[in-house]
């Protein structure tokens, strides 16, 4: 379930339809949620001891229980639509915004068993309707869906560290789908933030996808567009300025002049 407040936030970030359902309010942990939980298991023929292998969940004093948080949970899927991690936006903007639903806090706690964490899974946001031969990799759940409700296939690293994953999963699903195995059309468009162009690990993240792409013999695009018309392609794609996005091979890293934060000089 997702609350009023929760539903009215996805509205503000553009999410809608079916894609807003995937959303929920993280729970409270009680013993009467717990006790749900439990009887939910055991409706579809399972017990507790299928969660030792879960992230977030744990034995604590030989009961379960699960990493709770304040704030929105979404899940984190692969591209046959598996569920393989769970995020969590965090409520109020505390840092770090986002979190992975964990246990790894309870490994070696007194009184606790179990305890993983689920690594970094790379998440597979397809559109409703595939119209074209086009695999987007960008960062964030929020842009990967904005992309998706314009009918691109989008692949999400939650972190920019994680960009061999996230250019592996673009190649997989390039590979094994016969839609973008079989079309000579078939690219990867880069969209990362548009401050990729003056922030050094960002950069060097998209170089590392770019040189991936091509050792892979495939064609790609960056999307690039003016730091105004919005930061991410989510902000971009919901203010309405596709319009201002080029699609181009390179991108030169440059260096911000202090006097004027807006204006850029070339590396």
């Amino acid at each position: 379930k997702i609350s009023k407040a929760d539903r009215e936030y996805l509205q503000e970030r553009g999410v809608t339809g079916a894609y807003k359902d995937t959303f929920f309010t993280f729970p409270k942990r009680t013993n009467d949620f717990m006790d749900r939980f439990k009887e939910n298991l055991q409706d579809r023929g399972l017990d507790t001891d299928c969660l030792e292998n879960v992230p977030g969940f744990y034995l604590k004093n030989n009961k379960w229980d699960f990493m709770s948080n304040e704030g929105i949970g979404f899940p984190i899927q692969d591209r046959k639509g598996r569920i393989i991690g769970i995020q969590i936006r965090r409520k109020n903007n505390d840092a770090p915004r986002y979190i992975w639903f964990s246990s790894t806090f309870a490994c070696g706690k007194k009184n606790c068993m179990y305890g993983i964490g689920p690594g970094s899974p790379i998440d597979v946001v397809r559109p409703m309707e595939q119209k074209n031969h086009v695999v987007c990799i960008t960062e964030g759940k929020f842009k990967a869906i904005a992309l998706a409700q314009i009918g691109l296939m989008a692949v999400s690293m939650q972190g920019i560290s994680n960009w061999k994953s996230a250019a592996e999963t673009a190649v997989d699903i390039i590979n094994k789908e016969k839609w973008f195995k079989n079309s000579s059309k078939t690219s990867i468009w880069l969209c990362y933030d548009a401050d990729a162009k003056i922030n050094e690990p960002v950069h060097q993240s998209l170089k590392n996808i770019v040189a991936y792409i091509k050792s892979n013999n495939l064609k790609y695009k960056i999307c690039v567009w003016p730091i105004t018309s919005g930061k991410g392609i989510d902000d971009v794609i919901n203010a309405g300025k596709m319009k201002d996005i080029a699609k181009v091979k390179s991108m030169p890293l440059y260096k911000r002049v202090r006097s004027n934060p807006n204006r850029t000089y070339k590396k």
